[in-house]
């Protein structure tokens, strides 16, 4: 098991490498790399159909008029009819023995998949704490996407440069898929899996191959998360403090969506109108940005448990919420309103 003390600080510091940042202009295109095609298992060409057809898709009309009760998205980007929640009471936490938890998967039946920083077990827990099985993946774990539809989840493991599936009904692992970066946040948008690199998010095929590059700067993508226009929200915790909330669209266009900052955010959430959640790490805080009047407030702080929280989920039908403390390994368990 990692000392714990080296862990503590920056998520660099806990994953235990350095990695160079490059600074880039916000409201600029950024480079959308082109990527050769590769061949499949019987030596035909893939084409970019999926891809393209993302690009098409039409937005939706004017943020101003956007709700904070709205629908939300589940981890492929398909509209789910939720309530917002900005109220949570405290309703449990308990503690999970030897693992440093940093992404959470919700199942529809609300069983719990914790990703694993300190060894290669992905543990699975009922909402009271309970294990239910262990999933001895193939290296340590950071992120998790749900595809509820195929029964998968898929996970990060970046130490060894990978995502791997996991069967969610046999909660048995599935296939290893090399991918070219140190990838840490991961979504889903249809068939395709978006990936957060050092400084680069990545769309690749669900078979691992190469889609779209998009170079946004700076440090490692910790986390990403998936609007239903299919702009990208992304989380980079070792950046320059104080920062701002970004977004890339599937143009390559890089911009703020708000003028207040943040700081040390480490994982992130948003509906289909672009109302976020934050989840900073440092100072732990989570907070809630309006698309509405775009302001940034504090839903929870270390006054409500948190202790240098590195992941969060919520139930599907948003009546849960769940909160990793990374050091003290614990998971905290709040009813939402």
């Amino acid at each position: 098991m990692p000392n714990k003390r080296a862990a503590r600080g920056s998520p660099s510091r806990a994953i235990g490498k350095k990695r160079k940042t490059t600074s880039r202009k916000e409201g600029q295109g950024v480079r959308n790399v082109d990527i050769t095609q590769e061949k499949d298992g019987v030596g035909r060409k893939r084409t970019d159909r999926k891809i393209q057809e993302v690009e098409h898709v039409e937005t939706q009309g004017p943020e101003e008029n956007a709700e904070i009760s709205s629908v939300t998205l589940n981890s492929k980007g398909q509209s789910l009819q939720r309530m917002f929640p900005t109220q949570f009471q405290l309703d449990v936490k308990f503690n999970v023995v030897d693992a440093w938890v940093i992404g959470i998967g919700v199942t529809k039946n609300n069983t719990l998949l914790l990703c694993n920083w300190s060894n290669s077990n992905l543990l699975v827990m009922s909402e009271k704490g309970k294990q239910l099985a262990t999933v001895k993946m193939d290296g340590k774990q950071w992120g998790i996407a749900m595809e509820e539809d195929k029964n998968t989840a898929w996970v990060t493991l970046p130490e060894i440069q990978s995502i791997q599936t996991v069967d969610i009904v046999t909660m048995k692992k599935g296939r290893l898929i090399k991918v070219q970066d140190t990838c840490y946040g991961i979504a889903l948008i249809h068939d395709e899996i978006v990936l957060g690199g050092s400084g680069k998010i990545y769309i690749i095929s669900n078979t691992g191959e190469s889609k779209k590059i998009f170079d946004v700067g700076g440090g490692p993508i910790h986390s990403i998360s998936v609007r239903e226009n299919f702009e990208l929200y992304y989380a980079q915790a070792d950046e320059v403090n104080p920062s701002k909330l970004k977004c890339v669209g599937l143009d390559g266009t890089v911009r703020s969506a708000s003028v207040e900052d943040i700081n040390h955010v480490i994982d992130i959430k948003t509906d289909r109108k672009g109302n976020v959640y934050l989840l900073e790490y440092l100072s732990p805080n989570l907070k809630l940005f309006s698309v509405k009047d775009k302001s940034i407030k504090s839903m929870l702080t270390s006054k409500d448990n948190l202790t240098e929280s590195y992941g969060f989920a919520l139930r599907q039908d948003f009546s849960k919420l769940f909160i990793s403390n990374y050091t003290t390994m614990e998971i905290l368990v709040y009813l939402c309103k």
